[in-house]
């Protein structure tokens, strides 16, 4: 796998959009993932067990526009005109096209998972992990 990710994206067409609509996609890298996981604790998502705090409609809604904007790079209007992409614009969006975009960019991004190789060797997992993650390997 290589070190950096390309722009890798995709362009995506909702059934009942016009011929010249589409809307542009692209994978995240790491720098999206971690502005997405503040983006979850600025919210609740990721608050520890016991706190009692619930998430409420408007925070999964933030997470959700925050998830849009990351992934959508580029669409187009009935026209094939290029529309410009700003949060606004997507809020001002129709619960379905919304709802079609999310849909689309968390399958082409679909959630990391680790192993149990690759947890153990996190301090804390459940292996020994007696290497930080960011200190050199040993030259072989």
């Amino acid at each position: 796998m290589p070190r950096f990710v390309g722009d890798e994206t995709k362009v995506i067409r909702a059934p009942w959009w016009g011929e010249k609509e589409t809307a542009t996609i692209r994978r995240f890298n790491f720098g999206d993932r971690q502005y997405l996981a503040g983006q979850a604790l600025k919210v609740g998502i990721a608050t520890g067990e016991g706190t009692g705090k619930a998430i409420t409609d408007i925070e999964l809604g933030e997470m959700n526009v925050a998830l849009i904007e990351r992934g959508l790079v580029a669409w187009t209007d009935e026209d094939g005109k290029e529309m410009e992409v700003t949060r606004l614009a997507i809020e001002a969006l129709t619960d379905a096209d919304g709802d079609y975009i999310l849909r689309e960019i968390r399958a082409f991004n679909p959630r990391r998972r680790r192993g149990a190789d690759e947890q153990a060797g996190f301090r804390g997992g459940s292996g020994d992990g007696d290497q930080e993650r960011d200190e050199p390997a040993a030259a072989a």
